[in-house]
């Protein structure tokens, strides 16, 4: 991956050429290319190495967050440079200066060996007959190092297995992790299934799979509430929606039969938006007969028969 970035060419007004631009969310340029890797191999359930297929590298650029990393990088040389200078003025041995170098990212040590000689110009050894010699230590810029490092600066990359789509549909995917994270913990901080307690796998992977139906009915009850102008006007999150409907219970009666508390009129105006009809003996009085005034409207006029009442009790008197 550095590799490639290190081959990207520029054009004059230093944007990366060869890539496409678009716009963001936010109104930001995103230059983004896709690369084939074809020389990543992997290991499949026999132990044998396999060539990877459909294995693909996006990579993109932000101009404005690679202005700001190429600045930092430019403050960071140049906050080395003054430590270096204020170690080479000072007398440091050699040890100091590798203990030193250990904190430097944009320079590194050079380690010289000067050997000594005499008046005559040999080389002086000493009782073992090894020649001696002073170590003398410099501090250069490593070019390398600064050279990789403004090659990666406002980039990032998404690595793709077998997942079809252009580089910009892979980041879509990629950033709806976000929210499918904030959903699996809003519900398992919900549940009190943050902290995993089983005895063994089945009971694991029996919680979990009750998680994902649970997901899937807050991701059902986010789209309708999503949809509905009366719910969201009313309630601001699908949290304060759970709240409103958390004091429904299913209790055991003292005839040992369960039934389900009675329904506020919220609580029957969401389900209604829903499309749920709630149960008539969760009704209240008031629901009750408002059910029963849209279900049997009273037809206009006379009941049926009050005329004959009325006709027979005139002449009998």
């Amino acid at each position: 991956m550095i590799q490639k970035l290190l081959d990207v060419e520029y054009d004059n007004d230093g944007f990366p050429k060869d890539f496409e631009v678009t716009k963001t969310d936010k109104g930001e340029n995103l230059f983004y290319k896709q690369f084939s890797v074809s020389d990543y191999t992997y290991l499949d359930e026999n132990g044998q190495s396999r060539k990877a297929k459909d294995f693909c590298c996006n990579v993109y650029m932000n101009p404005a967050d690679r202005a700001d990393s190429l600045l930092r990088i430019r403050n960071k040389i140049s906050g080395e440079t003054e430590i270096v200078k204020g170690l080479e003025s000072e007398n440091h041995s050699v040890s100091q200066l590798k203990q030193a170098a250990k904190n430097m990212r944009f320079h590194k040590l050079k380690v010289e060996k000067e050997y000594l000689r005499d008046a005559s110009g040999k080389a002086l050894k000493d009782e073992h007959g090894v020649k001696q010699f002073r170590e003398t230590a410099s501090f250069v810029q490593d070019e390398d190092a600064i050279r990789k490092v403004r090659a990666r600066a406002g980039y990032f990359s998404l690595l793709a297995f077998k997942f079809k789509g252009d580089a910009l549909a892979h980041l879509k995917a990629y950033r709806l992790r976000d929210e499918q994270e904030k959903y699996f913990y809003s519900m398992k901080d919900f549940c009190h299934f943050d902290t995993v307690k089983n005895s063994n796998e089945l009971a694991r992977v029996g919680g979990l799979f009750i998680m994902f139906v649970g997901l899937i009915m807050v991701s059902h009850i986010k789209s309708v509430w999503s949809r509905s102008e009366s719910l969201k006007k009313k309630y601001h999150s699908t949290l304060s929606l759970y709240n409103a409907m958390m004091p429904i219970r299913y209790v055991d009666g003292i005839d040992r039969t369960y039934h389900i508390t009675s329904f506020t009129s919220e609580q029957v105006e969401i389900c209604r938006e829903f499309g749920i009809e709630p149960p008539p003996e969760c009704l209240n009085a008031t629901d009750r007969k408002a059910r029963e005034r849209v279900q049997n409207p009273k037809k206009r006029g006379r009941p049926a028969g009050s005329g004959k009442a009325l006709n027979k009790s005139a002449i009998a008197s």
